[in-house]
């Protein structure tokens, strides 16, 4: 009995990491959970129990920390985009067609005090909507495809409801 493979992927999921950006003045701090997958020609790992063209998952995680420490966390879109296009430029990942990164984004704000200014270095969660971002980079293309959006935001209307 013969079988083929089709599509084919793997990645790392849920890598949470906090960064704090200590400026003079006060603290910035960005909560992200970073997805990762890589697809392209994975099939002996697969097929034959062959691990050695798959990148560790511990690497793939271990790589999120080591680009958020030199990243300016700008925006998700952009830290999503510098980790997509390491996973295709990674030496051991030539036949790598495709990194795909997702990233959901915490919301933190200040605790404000009884003069309502924010503290500099104290947060509280802000709420359960989620910035959210998807990249996915091709190899032998030249952008990237990004979305973006906002997950778990909820809303509420008390009135003027009714579909029209």
């Amino acid at each position: 009995m013969s079988f083929e493979l089709s599509d084919n992927a793997y990645g790392k999921s849920s890598v949470r990491l906090t960064k704090v950006t200590r400026l003079p003045d006060r603290h910035e701090l960005k909560e992200l959970s970073v997805d990762i997958q890589l697809r392209g020609g994975f099939d002996d790992c697969y097929l034959k129990g062959d691990n050695t063209m798959v990148l560790p998952t511990d690497t793939m995680k271990n790589t999120v920390y080591a680009l958020a420490a030199d990243h300016g966390m700008d925006s998700g879109e952009s830290f999503a985009i510098s980790l997509a296009e390491h996973f295709l430029k990674h030496p051991q990942l030539p036949h790598c067609s495709s990194a795909r990164v997702e990233i959901s984004e915490s919301r933190w704000k200040r605790i404000r005090d009884a003069n309502g200014r924010g503290h500099p270095w104290s947060f509280i969660n802000g709420g359960t909507e989620k910035r959210t971002c998807r990249v996915t980079c091709r190899r032998g293309e030249s952008s990237p495809v990004v979305s973006g959006g906002i997950a778990d935001l909820l809303l509420l209307k008390t009135t003027d409801s009714a579909f029209v």
